[in-house]
């Protein structure tokens, strides 16, 4: 995938995320002002105006780019949502792409308390002499402090350990030519955000796992309740470098 495909996915995401965010949100505004708000009945001219703009938007939509296909499609969802359509169309606008600008920070990953720095030292005595580095998250939950290494074929395993025996399991392996990055056919994954890569996600009966590319580099990510999946994609956040 292309470096402006991914872009474009990113951005797609980003915005369906707000707009279940700020839809949610408004929800309740809504629900408390509908009982409030006279009926609206249109008048015959009204309903051939609104008919002739849906007409001239589906006309328009299809020669929009993806993103804008899905800035149009949830900028419609708000307005035909909101009992408050005595506000203007540009209004709703600037106050959905306003929450958007202010919740910017929450559609990339923000490192919270719940997972930290963690200044720890691994063993690259034996690997492999085709690999100049190896990769890392550099920051987990508290308590995963115990590191257990082990390199099998071209793939590094990492295992962190508490003293309580939770496990947080790291796979990472160079991604060949013959290679596929990862197959979702089989498997049921959500496609999500992570830093400015895409990543698959999967929950299911408490236990969680993440795959993403970096560079070149597969990145498995496995986890088990109490670990959350939201824990997971901030681990993956800081996957980094280590030499």
């Amino acid at each position: 995938m292309s470096k402006q495909n991914i872009n474009v996915e990113l951005f797609d995401l980003m915005l369906k995320r707000a707009a279940e965010d700020y839809i949610e949100q408004e929800g309740e505004k809504i629900k408390q002002e509908y009982d409030t708000v006279d009926e609206f009945e249109p008048s015959a001219e009204f309903e051939r105006k609104m008919r002739k703009l849906i007409k001239k938007h589906e006309k328009k939509k299809r020669r929009l780019p993806k993103p804008l296909r899905t800035v149009a499609a949830i900028f419609a969802v708000i307005i035909v949502g909101s009992s408050t359509l005595i506000l203007s169309v540009d209004a709703i606008r600037t106050e959905f792409f306003n929450y958007v600008l202010s919740l910017r920070d929450n559609y990339g990953v923000v490192l919270n308390d719940k997972v930290t720095y963690a200044d720890l030292t691994y063993d690259i005595s034996e690997m492999p002499q085709n690999w100049d580095y190896i990769y890392v998250p550099t920051r987990l939950p508290k308590g995963f402090t115990n590191i257990t290494m082990k390199w099998q074929q071209g793939s590094l395993r990492i295992s962190y350990i508490t003293k309580d025996g939770e496990r947080i399991s790291f796979l990472e392996e160079k991604i060949t030519n013959k290679q596929t990055f990862f197959d979702t056919e089989n498997v049921d994954y959500k496609k999500i955000a992570v830093g400015d890569n895409i990543a698959f996600l999967n929950s299911k009966d408490g236990r969680h796992t993440l795959v993403l590319e970096i560079d070149g580099y597969k990145f498995v990510l496995k986890g088990n309740d109490p670990l959350t999946s939201n824990a997971l994609i901030k681990i993956a956040a800081s996957i980094e470098k280590y030499k």
